[in-house]
């Protein structure tokens, strides 16, 4: 429990010390000059969790919270979903640091691309377990990028741990809000 938590205490806390390092025109105060600048965002993500053993699979929820620069970008999950050891359903939360270098090519594939890696815990009632996880996804913006915007994506991540119940893939869609 402290450590869900703690997550959403830093999770909303992202957003207002990420606000503090933008830099805002006099005329327009929400207004990004350059698609480059800083951009902080909060959002919300569903999906579903497959063990490493294949044979359950449960649905997965979350909050996630960043800061972009492209092309990095640094963003905390913080999500919950179900697995199964032994025969029992059990609860899994997720709390992982996630970093992605945005490929930002010409054509329509690399544009929203991003690809990256995932460090945290996975808490669950016996024990906590670290996870690592590769990961690759994308994010489409669904309005004009100089404003305030939200953004379209999904990501999918495979979560090596040190405990073989809670490894396994993660495929989620979100949907963020850009500051």
């Amino acid at each position: 429990m402290k450590i869900k938590l703690l997550g959403i205490v830093l999770l909303l806390s992202l957003p207002a010390f990420a606000a503090e390092h933008i830099q805002t025109s006099k005329t327009n105060p929400t207004a990004v000059q350059e698609e480059d600048e800083p951009r902080p965002f909060v959002g919300l993500l569903t999906g579903a969790y497959t063990s490493k053993d294949a044979n359950d699979s449960s649905a997965e929820f979350g909050l996630i919270g960043g800061y972009q620069l492209l092309p990095i970008a640094l963003q905390v999950e913080f999500s919950g979903a179900k697995y199964r050891d032994e025969g029992t359903d059990k609860d899994k939360t997720n709390l992982l640091l996630e970093g992605t270098y945005h490929l930002a090519g010409d054509d329509i594939l690399r544009r929203y691309t991003h690809l990256g890696l995932g460090l945290g815990l996975i808490v669950r009632s016996s024990a906590t377990d670290f996870a690592w996880a590769p990961l690759a996804g994308f994010d489409v913006p669904l309005g004009d990028k100089k404003e305030k915007f939200f953004s379209l994506g999904a990501d999918v991540k495979y979560l090596f741990t040190n405990s073989t119940p809670t490894e396994g893939v993660d495929v989620n869609a979100s949907l963020k809000y850009w500051f």
